[in-house]
């Protein structure tokens, strides 16, 4: 139904009686002056779409292999997060690499 103000709103049905227009809404019903009633408009109805296709499972990914060492550890999280793999022998070249001072480097 549109309102003289141009606002809608939808009701399930209407009744026009001495009292006014009433609305029915769900279960519930209000009555509106007459004046306030511009006109009623159908409902836009969407075209039914065909029935949807069931869903498909997508197939389970392998699940990833956990690398054995730390290095590996290291190497799969470097290309997880796109950062550069560790050097070869992480012990030595990897504490010159972060700036360890000698003093503290294990040998």
């Amino acid at each position: 139904m549109v309102f003289d103000s141009g606002s809608r709103m939808r009701v399930d049905r209407h009744e026009t009686g001495e009292a006014g227009v009433r609305l029915f809404i769900g279960g519930a019903w209000f009555e509106v002056d007459p004046a306030r009633v511009l006109g009623y408009e159908a409902e836009e109805c969407a075209p039914s779409a065909a029935a949807p296709s069931p869903m498909v499972a997508a197939p389970a990914a392998p699940p990833p292999v956990a690398p054995a060492t730390p290095a590996g550890l290291a190497d799969a999280a470097a290309d997880r997060y796109s950062h550069r793999r560790s050097p070869s022998s992480p012990g030595q070249n990897a504490n010159r690499e972060i700036g360890v001072p000698r003093a503290i480097r294990r040998a």
